[in-house]
């Protein structure tokens, strides 16, 4: 029997195909673990209707007449374009099927349970009559159960296959190298950019106290990615669209948050916001209280690096679901390890970065919430140490002031964060850099980390900052 699940995660894989034929190339295996006639001759209608599309310009993959209609011809004659759309499409409308993984891995559970089911009927059959004991039944259900459940293929790297592959990644390598593309910590921070190497498909993983600059590391990554030429995607749940743009333009014009608040505006911000010529770009998305899968959705269609910021606002409820339907109940520690494994699965397979913000829990020193799954799920870990300061304290900012070309003395209140503070390198699973400190100044005004390596508050250089603090 069929749960009636299996057929939403078959209309949800066969309607995302429509929308987003690339599904095709990407699980071409999925067609394998359909049994619903109609998921089955919508994923063939698709195919023929990218055929179609590929002649003729203007032609789109999810149009439900042409779909019905290749539907019906590929032996399901009950297809109308009413069905297609209000039915099939709309399920991949309303529930975006990323993580594929997650819903073609649980459709694969119920193709190898229907296998498994016909060939224990066999064998039974079998024993019945004779043929075999249960020994050797037992013997030949592994077998094929085995068989049934093999692994896609270009998962696996063959070791006759090794060389080749590594001699094509180097030339990879060495022409985003040349091309200027490899991946790279925000370019203000020179040492840590320098020593600490960012590497495609990984998961990157902020953390730091409340108000200590973990978005603001973000933020900056994010803007090295675009100037690149990479497209990011970047998730909101603390701040909303505009107050992200504001923190970016306050950070690229050295202007203080509260001054631009108070109507400072140049027709030039707007060049700050348009896509780079190189196509770089950074898309805001309100993310709080969205499904993880539904944003790895999202990601995977516009082949964008990937910023969460904060990872305990993403919803994890499609994971608690899938948990369910397999029996099997998930607390909160499971959750978080699931979702991280789909995030970097996502990092894996897209050949993206995927950068998690978190706070600390209870204990700053034991890491963020839930942290042994952070740190072990993560591939790069920067920790942001900043402290609190109890009594308060006078010191300069690392630059003069602009317009009088006089240090500028702050008063930092007790219980404020003190600017001054490090990124630590937690962990880096790809470098030497794990343990080393880099001293940091948080201009928190202007949403922006300074270093400190030749810069020093007590010790300002002659550049100018805006006076507005």
């Amino acid at each position: 029997m069929i749960e009636n699940s299996s057929m939403i995660h078959e209309y949800q894989v066969a309607s995302a195909a429509a929308l987003d034929a690339t599904v095709l190339d990407e699980w071409p295996e999925a067609v394998t673990y359909l049994a619903y006639p109609e998921s089955i001759a919508l994923w063939e209608a698709v195919k023929k209707a990218r055929a179609i599309a590929l002649k003729s310009p203007g032609k789109m993959t999810d149009d439900p007449l042409l779909l019905a209609s290749l539907m019906v011809k590929n032996g399901y004659p009950e297809a109308t374009p009413e069905f297609v759309a209000a039915k099939m499409l709309m399920v991949g409308k309303t529930w975006p099927t990323e993580n594929m993984a997650s819903t073609v891995g649980y459709l694969k559970e119920m193709y190898e349970r229907r296998e498994g089911d016909k060939y224990l009927t066999t064998l039974q059959q079998q024993i019945k009559i004779g043929r075999i004991d249960f020994a050797e039944a037992e013997q030949l259900f592994s077998k094929r159960r085995t068989e049934i459940a093999g692994v896609r293929q270009d998962y696996i790297l063959n070791a006759q296959d090794a060389g080749a592959y590594g001699e094509m990644n180097a030339a990879y390598r060495r022409q985003m190298v040349l091309d200027d593309k490899v991946p790279k910590l925000p370019h203000q921070l020179d040492r840590l950019q320098k020593e600490v190497a960012l590497e495609l498909d990984t998961l990157v993983l902020i953390t730091g106290p409340t108000g200590g600059g973990k978005s603001v590391l973000a933020e900056m990554l994010a803007e090295n990615l675009m100037e690149k030429g990479e497209s990011v995607l970047y998730v909101l749940t603390e701040l909303t669209k505009a107050q992200a743009i504001w923190r970016r333009i306050a950070r690229k014009y050295g202007v203080s948050y509260e001054r631009l608040r108070l109507g400072y505006w140049e027709k030039r911000f707007n060049e700050e916001l348009d896509p780079r010529p190189n196509s770089g770009r950074i898309d805001y998305f309100e993310g709080n209280g969205v499904p993880l899968d539904q944003i790895l959705n999202e990601a995977r269609r516009r082949k964008a690096h990937l910023i969460l910021d904060y990872w305990d606002m993403i919803t994890l409820g499609m994971l608690k679901a899938f948990g369910a339907m397999k029996g099997i109940s998930l607390n909160k520690g499971d959750l978080i390890g699931a979702g991280l494994a789909d995030a970097k699965g996502y990092a894996q397979h897209q050949k993206r970065l995927v950068v998690v913000v978190q706070q600390y829990g209870k204990d700053a020193e034991a890491g963020p919430i839930d942290s042994a799954r952070f740190v072990h799920r993560s591939n790069l870990y920067l920790k942001i140490c900043m402290d609190v300061c109890k009594d308060g304290k006078y010191m300069f900012h690392p630059y003069v002031d602009d317009l009088t070309r006089q240090p500028v003395q702050l008063w930092i209140k007790p219980g404020k964060i003190d600017p001054v503070g490090s990124i630590v390198t937690a962990k880096d699973t790809f470098g030497g850099s794990a343990g080393n400190k880099y001293p940091v100044f948080l201009d928190g005004p202007r949403f922006r980390f300074i270093p400190t390596d030749v810069v020093s508050p007590h010790n300002p250089v002659v550049q100018s900052v805006d006076q507005n603090l």
